[in-house]
């Protein structure tokens, strides 16, 4: 099995064009939407 192939994973803060925003887990740090289920 190769070592070290995996991509990190991040605790990821999604942020909404509306303002709302939430916590999941991403290799990116952020993220930014435009729509979420609190204003579609």
């Amino acid at each position: 099995m190769q070592t070290d192939i995996h991509p990190e994973y991040h605790d990821t803060k999604v942020t909404c064009g509306c303002g709302n925003s939430f916590e999941t887990r991403s290799t990116r740090k952020e993220l930014k939407v435009d729509i979420c289920n609190m204003c579609h």
